[in-house]
């Protein structure tokens, strides 16, 4: 009995997480009609059309997460300088404030950084008691205590990456797990919006 039960338990959460997928995709197709209307009348993209999605990604942590303190989510958008490349500051965030974000400069040797080099998502659950391999630069007043990464990857070059962090250690444990792709689909939006407004940028 314990063996059908498990069964059932495990067929009742992958129908939710694949429900769960299904309305988050929807919702991109919301996305592309905007891109598409941008691009026909040649417009730029704001700062605060990418923050739209960047506050899609949030809440996908909260609806992801045990916790629902929302103020406790950090989710920041990450670029290398132009005239440095191996120096990564915030471009976008939620959670700092632009004074903040002018501050904090992160280089090649922290996770971050080790995020644009390794080209793939990072995950520390633990901070405190992360592992030898973990690579991660202390930052005084640190207040959080798990940190996901996930780049956004184009030819192979790291374009940016949007890193995620809560103040409880394992809190992102099952947005890992189990809603990863999901989460992959709305970073790729942000870093094809950003891809798009340096293009009229530069023209």
């Amino acid at each position: 009995m314990d063996e059908i039960e498990a069964e059932r338990e495990y067929v009742e959460k992958t129908l939710a997480i694949a429900q769960y997928a299904n309305r988050k995709y929807e919702e991109l197709d919301e996305y592309y009609k905007k891109i598409a209307s941008y691009i026909s009348v040649k417009s730029k993209i704001s700062d605060s059309f990418i923050m739209q999605y960047m506050d899609k990604i949030k809440n996908i942590v909260i609806d992801n997460t045990s916790t629902k303190d929302s103020e406790n989510i950090n989710v920041s958008l990450f670029q290398s300088k132009k005239e440095q490349r191996e120096i990564y500051t915030i471009r976008l965030s939620n959670y700092h404030t632009v004074a903040k974000m002018k501050e904090l400069e992160y280089k090649k040797k922290s996770f971050v950084g080790n995020v644009f080099k390794e080209k793939k998502v990072l995950y520390i659950p633990n901070i405190d008691e992360r592992k030898p391999g973990d690579i991660f630069t202390e930052k005084q007043g640190r207040s959080y205590n798990t940190i996901l990464g996930v780049p956004y990857i184009v030819d192979d070059v790291c374009i940016a990456v949007i890193v995620i962090t809560m103040k409880e250690a394992g809190s992102l444990d099952y947005l890992y797990s189990e809603c990863l792709n999901i989460l992959q689909r709305y970073v790729q939006i942000v870093g094809l919006s950003i891809l798009i407004q340096n293009d009229k940028e530069e023209e």
